[in-house]
């Protein structure tokens, strides 16, 4: 009797490690696919950002509003740092 209630025991033990394995198996699957998927996809945003970049970067200087407002604002960072110099000269020179 008790090597009938062991040969049971043995039996279900097995099923349960049969059913958790097909289980398991079936999640492993699930993931590799979805990190596949993942993965196809960082891909596809890295490409379209570098395509993204490059096209910006090559048309980004042929702005010519962008080259006038550029040298604009280097005329008036230039007047404005003389014009701190000068005050900051006069302003110096007469206190001593």
């Amino acid at each position: 009797m008790a090597k009938k209630n062991n040969g049971i025991k043995y039996i279900i033990y097995l099923i349960a490690l049969g059913i958790f394995g097909y289980y398991e198996y079936g999640l492993y699957q699930k993931y590799s696919q979805e990190k596949n998927i993942r993965d196809k996809i960082r891909e596809e945003k890295t490409n379209e950002i570098k395509r993204a970049f490059l096209l910006r970067k090559e048309d980004f200087y042929l702005d010519r509003d962008y080259e006038k407002k550029l040298e604009n604002l280097k005329k008036q960072e230039l007047l404005e740092e003389n014009s701190l110099e000068e005050g900051g000269n006069n302003e110096y020179s007469s206190n001593n």
